[in-house]
């Protein structure tokens, strides 16, 4: 679907409508049409995710052809990123699709690319940082520098944030005026990027503008998910910690959210939809702050927390910012 559609999201979405009442099971329509639906806030992105799910079983028995393959699990995985959470159905599809696309000896590059690209979302969602590289470098392979954007997420995982900044800069200052979708995200994750680095001083500063322009970019594009993300990143910067104690046992203000939405009595899918971050990402935050703590369970990690007094003031230290994706 073209870039320009996606700033007049009522027009698009009426066409994809009218497309899928005549062809109800037309991937690429699901696909665009399940995007919309979350990026626009819509409440119906599910419904042709579903279909879209449905649709790779079918091609799965069928031994759907290479790029039908690749693009079903493309659509999966892209689905899922929007949701920030990769259930083990569709995870199970990519999987098989991108299998099923690998495996097919007249397969041409940018169809093994789209396989690749699925199975490094689904990486990115599970907060693998090793896998996610792993297809990152398999798609180089295939498309020499075609994914600058997917390059940089992974690079934030891992903990690349230097290379990370520069490489969305670069994509920043490619991008056409027009990219109506493409500005506010690319926007939106140098500002993550730059908070890798500190959350002070001129990084802060720049990432503050950034956030300024996507969200307008967001609003006049109609990006209702991708406004909820900037100005959740945006009231964490205004309220977020003062002083600089550190916290103790070595916990990051990440797992110090966490551990504060626990106590609240959240759950995981709860926390991971606050924070967009998958679910499982959210079992290994708190794996990680039982250990750190010695904590035998959640319970425990939240009395520990409350006596230490950090379940009710933000005057502790935030220089590991808000991190995309872990």
């Amino acid at each position: 679907m073209a870039e320009a559609n996606v700033g007049r999201t009522d027009e698009a979405i009426t066409l994809d409508d009218r497309g899928l009442e005549r062809q109800p099971y037309f991937y690429q329509l699901l696909f665009h049409r399940a995007r919309l639906g979350y990026e626009t806030g819509r409440k119906d992105g599910d419904h042709f995710d579903a279909r879209l799910l449905e649709l790779a079983v079918t091609s799965e028995d069928s031994a759907a052809d290479a790029w039908t393959a690749s693009q079903i699990a493309l659509g999966l995985a892209i689905d899922g990123w929007l949701r920030s959470s990769l259930d083990r159905d569709r995870r199970r599809a990519i999987e098989r699709l991108a299998d099923a696309a690998e495996r097919n000896e007249s397969a041409a590059p940018w169809m093994l690319f789209g396989a690749a690209h699925s199975r490094a979302l689904a990486a990115v969602l599970d907060g693998d940082a090793n896998a996610a590289h792993r297809h990152l470098h398999r798609m180089e392979e295939l498309q020499p520098g075609h994914l600058v954007f997917l390059h940089a997420h992974v690079m934030l995982l891992a903990g690349e944030a230097d290379e990370a900044v520069g490489r969305l800069r670069s994509r920043l200052e490619d991008l056409p005026a027009d990219a109506a979708y493409a500005r506010p995200w690319t926007q939106y994750e140098l500002a993550v990027a730059l908070l890798e680095l500190g959350r002070a001083g001129a990084h802060a500063a720049e990432a503050r503008q950034l956030l300024d322009s996507a969200r307008s970019d967001a609003a006049a594009a109609g990006l209702v998910e991708l406004g909820r993300r900037i100005e959740h990143l945006q009231q964490s910067l205004d309220v977020g910690p003062k002083r600089t104690r550190e916290l103790p046992d070595g916990l990051t203000a990440r797992e110090l959210e966490v551990i504060r939405l626990l106590a609240n009595g959240m759950t995981d899918k709860q926390i991971g939809e606050a924070l967009f971050i998958s679910p499982k990402t959210v079992g290994n935050h708190v794996t990680h702050v039982r250990e750190k703590t010695r904590c035998a369970n959640r319970a425990e990690v939240v009395r520990y927390a409350s006596e230490r007094s950090l379940l009710d003031s933000d005057d502790h230290t935030d220089d590991d910012p808000l991190r995309l994706g872990t």
